[in-house]
């Protein structure tokens, strides 16, 4: 078998020899979202903040239209779903290659996390040790509620974080607050894991969530986007800590 013909070394001429710099950025941006297909308008609003955000592109052009009909037929496809354009990789060899390159290229991790809209971006690269870090100081500032999501909110992923690594910081009350208040306008499978667990006594009292234990109608609207049987649980636990804070 000759060289070229194995996929990745295919891929590795086409991206080193065949396409420019803008056209990497890209696909790259195109594999942070998605391992199949994204709409049309979300990969250009995050292409176009990767390109500004590193490269302050030439805004005289439009890069992601030129890009797109570079690339078309020869990195990627456009499908059509209920008439929205969706755009995903020609082969799935593509996304192959695209991974292993940027599994030994941090400082490429680096720029497409800096540059993120969604969550999703970052979390396609949450294996990565130092995106943990990352993850953290948005926590600890705040900035991730700044993050879009391609589905289940923000909030979420802030409350999950905020309980996986344990994050103590007086100046995130009020966002933890509200980001369980908002988090019961929606419902999802996990969300009573969440709740269960930021209800966890070491965040009770550091956050001060009693005001939202002893306030009926917000308690009422998070038991109802509960899971049924998690609702028993949930409501012996919080009586029992509403029993030792009356007794404390």
């Amino acid at each position: 078998m000759s060289k070229l013909e194995n996929p990745q070394d295919v891929w590795e001429d086409e991206f080193v020899n065949r396409i420019e710099k803008i056209d990497r950025e890209f696909m790259n941006t195109l594999y942070s979202l998605t391992n199949n297909y994204i709409e049309n308008n979300i990969l250009e609003e995050c292409f176009n903040k990767r390109i500004d955000g590193v490269n302050k592109s030439d805004s005289t052009l439009n890069s992601y239209e030129i890009g797109v009909k570079r690339l078309s037929d020869a990195l990627i496809k456009i499908v059509y779903d209920n008439g929205i354009a969706r755009i995903g990789v020609l082969n799935p060899s593509i996304n192959d290659y695209i991974s292993a390159q940027l599994n030994k290229n941090n400082n490429e991790i680096l720029n497409i996390i800096n540059n993120a809209v969604y969550i999703e971006q970052v979390l396609k690269f949450s294996h990565i040790g130092f995106v943990d870090k990352w993850i953290k100081e948005k926590l600890v500032n705040g900035s991730i509620l700044n993050l879009k999501t391609q589905g289940i909110p923000i909030e979420y992923y802030f409350l999950k974080y905020i309980i996986e690594f344990k994050i103590l910081n007086k100046n995130l009350e009020n966002d933890i607050k509200q980001s369980i208040v908002r988090l019961t306008d929606e419902f999802y499978r996990g969300y009573s894991d969440l709740v269960i667990n930021i209800f966890d006594v070491r965040f009770i009292e550091f956050y001060n969530l009693y005001s939202l234990i002893i306030d009926i109608d917000k308690m009422n609207a998070i038991i109802d986007k509960m899971e049924l049987e998690d609702v028993t649980i949930f409501l012996v636990y919080i009586n029992d800590i509403i029993k030792k804070k009356s007794i404390s």
